[in-house]
């Protein structure tokens, strides 16, 4: 799919995530802090927002996780319990406690 075709969709069909609007590139793939259109050419991502980015795009260890619980269990409503969500909340725990707050 081309990119105009591809950006007239997500435009027609999906709500706007910024009120900046969104840039015209169609990303494929990432690896690390490289991100790469759908005409090969290559960017630095430099965007502090979310999720991967703080690691890098397909970091091997987080692709492997991932596939590891995906074969378990994508997802679970909050009326139920996971091991995974207490294991996690747990962890979070336990760094922030050792973290020195501004007061």
């Amino acid at each position: 799919m081309k990119s105009n075709e591809i950006i007239e969709k997500q435009t027609k069909y999906l709500i706007p995530s910024s009120p900046a609007g969104r840039q015209p590139l169609v990303i494929v793939k990432g690896k690390g802090a490289i991100l790469e259109d759908n005409g090969g050419k290559q960017y630095i991502d430099c965007h502090g927002g979310y999720s991967c980015v703080n690691i890098g795009h397909c970091h091997p260890s987080i692709v492997k996780r991932v596939r590891e619980q995906a074969g378990k269990i994508w997802h679970v409503s909050w009326d139920y319990y996971l091991e995974s969500n207490s294991l996690l909340a747990e962890k979070l725990d336990e760094i922030s406690n050792k973290l020195e707050l501004i007061k």
